[in-house]
């Protein structure tokens, strides 16, 4: 079975760069989920410290 930069580096450069724009984009998303969850976490330990 090949690795995953194998069977990219096989890709025409026009399809290595939307992989890598689609690669960027859904690694993005998950931070933005992620720091949105770990914000909402703070806060509502802020309340129950500030209560």
């Amino acid at each position: 079975m090949n690795s995953m930069s194998d069977q990219i580096s096989n890709l025409s450069d026009e399809d290595q760069q939307r992989f890598h724009e689609y690669t960027q984009r859904s690694l993005r998303k998950q931070w933005a989920k992620a720091r949105q969850q770990t914000e909402k976490e703070i806060d509502d330990d802020r309340k129950c410290k500030g209560s």
